[in-house]
């Protein structure tokens, strides 16, 4: 067995490391057949779950709270969003955040930067530190893992991945129960509904500069949206995952707006 300095690491989270290292094209053909046949990324998911489940109790706050709140020296206009604190900046701004033409994706924001497996005892396990971009809540109560993409961040299904690492390494019960306990203020209600989180991908600034062309970008985003449709019509991975979503956020008359993204 492979300790991750204390926690056996998840298959996807191996995965997730393998593909830091694999260059654009590859990663947009392992994209391509995931669209095709998704079994492979559930089992790695299910696998994942099965580890996670495993994993003693944590109990402490998911991130160092002096360094969440308040932000410092917020900006004021979202034309300037250039790293995961501006952007979770702005979603402090109001409470709940609309996408358009769909209300049953509707949010709000809980935290950012948020460190499933983080610990401080003494002598306890120090796995390597990854942090999930946004934490969010539901409009009917669920939490939210959702990675965000911004300007020359890497693909789209890479972001895949990795939202599915952190959800597995969230979706235990003790890990629920953690975040009930330790975000409470959030209105995280757990409805007696399937699956037990969900799952987003936010884009903000479509083109990705990484990427000299732009269609390429669209091919593996065409690609990644087959892949979490087909996931979502799978009853073994709705049980864990209730929905995914891939969301458009950008500037219009000086505000943030989010859509939805369809095939």
């Amino acid at each position: 067995m492979i300790e991750m300095n204390g926690f056996e690491p998840t298959p996807l989270r191996v995965e997730y490391d393998r593909l830091t290292s694999v260059p654009h094209g590859q990663l947009a053909e392992e994209a391509a057949r995931y669209a095709k046949d998704s079994s492979g990324l559930r089992d790695l998911f299910l696998e994942s779950c099965e580890i996670a489940a495993q994993y003693p109790e944590i109990d402490e706050v998911f991130f160092e709270e002096r360094t969440r709140t308040p932000y410092s020296d917020p900006i004021e206009s979202p034309e300037l969003i250039s790293r995961t604190i501006d952007f979770a900046g702005q979603l402090t701004s109001q409470k709940t955040w609309h996408v358009d033409g769909n209300e049953s994706l509707e949010f709000s924001f809980v935290a950012r930067e948020v460190f499933p497996l983080r610990t401080t005892a003494a002598n306890g396990p120090r796995p390597d530190r990854r942090w999930l971009d946004l934490l969010l809540v539901s409009n009917d109560g669920l939490p939210i893992a959702a990675e965000l993409k911004i300007k020359g961040d890497r693909l789209s299904y890479f972001a895949l991945v990795q939202s599915l690492m952190y959800a597995a390494e969230l979706s235990s019960p003790l890990q629920i129960a953690r975040i009930k306990k330790y975000l409470h203020h959030s209105n995280f209600d757990q409805p007696n509904i399937e699956g037990v989180l969900d799952v987003y991908l936010i884009d903000f600034e479509p083109f990705n500069k990484v990427m000299n062309d732009p269609s390429y970008k669209a091919g593996v985003d065409e690609s990644t949206l087959k892949i979490m449709n087909s996931l979502g019509e799978d009853e073994r991975f709705t049980n864990v995952v209730r929905r995914m979503a891939f969301l458009n956020s950008k500037v219009e008359n000086g505000k943030l707006v989010m859509s939805q993204r369809t095939l």
